[in-house]
């Protein structure tokens, strides 16, 4: 560690003083990397509250490193969707079975025990794209591993391959950063099948058109054990009927395209 940054983590990690007035130390916070505002400012003082971080983590959101990171994610992005290109944007969610009835009753008849939490989820692999929605989901179970998921984006690509030959010369696969997908053997399958992948960068959910959807799904599905899949199925159909996926993106490029980064601001 240099001494640079020992003496920045230092200067993060002390209190402020308490005898700054609210400007002074709303001018500090937020030269340290803080999005502070003055009121919010005052609202702490009142409570006696002193401004600290507990350590130096790199993967803050505030940190500047990601913020570069997430200004030029923004960039890559935008450009790709003002080039008219096709997003396929692939994620997971689960639901949740972690409420369930334990107690005596006959064969056949509805459980009216105790409620016990047991964590219980069920994954589900969707991909959504910003021409045509939803374009494939899958049930995968309790477990949601990497050769599970290595498995649906083969089979992915031979349905789109099977729609459009010629697919790979407009269409990006957006993921993001977690184990799953960026593990060795799914890196090694983007590789061999030719694909596009753009990674998001940490705190970018925002950008994740995938998130909108799922919401969509959650709020139609209903988690019955027994009728899990059927209703899965209603609630993805029904989803697919009201989406309005120029709107959706014409919403995120509204709302951050003006805090790109572009690419040629960064010179040389």
């Amino acid at each position: 560690m240099t001494n640079d940054v020992k003496t920045k983590i230092d200067k993060i990690c002390k209190d402020l003083d308490p005898t700054l007035t609210i400007s002074e130390r709303t001018k500090i916070l937020n030269s340290d990397g803080c999005d502070a505002k003055p009121h919010q400012v005052y609202y702490y003082m009142k409570k006696k509250y002193s401004h600290k971080r507990s350590r130096f983590h790199p993967y803050q959101r505030k940190y500047v490193g990601n913020v570069l990171k997430r200004q030029c994610f923004a960039a890559k992005l935008i450009d790709t969707l003002e080039e008219g290109k096709q997003i396929v944007n692939i994620d997971e969610f689960g639901l949740d079975f972690s409420k369930r009835n334990y107690g005596w009753s006959e064969k056949g008849s509805k459980c009216l025990g105790f409620k016990t939490s047991m964590k219980r989820f069920y994954s589900i692999i969707i991909a959504v794209s910003n021409w045509n929605g939803i374009i494939a989901w899958r049930a995968i179970g309790e477990n949601n591993n990497a050769k599970k998921f290595n498995n649906f984006i083969a089979d992915l690509t031979k349905y789109i391959y099977s729609q459009d030959r010629d697919f790979r010369e407009y269409t990006v696969f957006f993921l993001d950063n977690s184990k799953i997908h960026t593990s060795a053997i799914n890196k090694e399958l983007y590789e061999k099948l030719g694909l596009f992948v753009l990674f998001g960068t940490p705190y970018t959910p925002q950008f994740a058109f995938v998130e909108r959807i799922i919401s969509y799904i959650k709020a139609k599905v209903k988690i019955c054990e027994d009728t899990l899949l059927e209703s899965l199925k209603y609630s993805v159909n029904k989803t697919q009927e009201i989406l309005d996926m120029e709107k959706i993106m014409r919403n995120i490029l509204n709302s951050y395209g003006s805090k790109a980064l572009k690419l040629e601001d960064l010179g040389d």
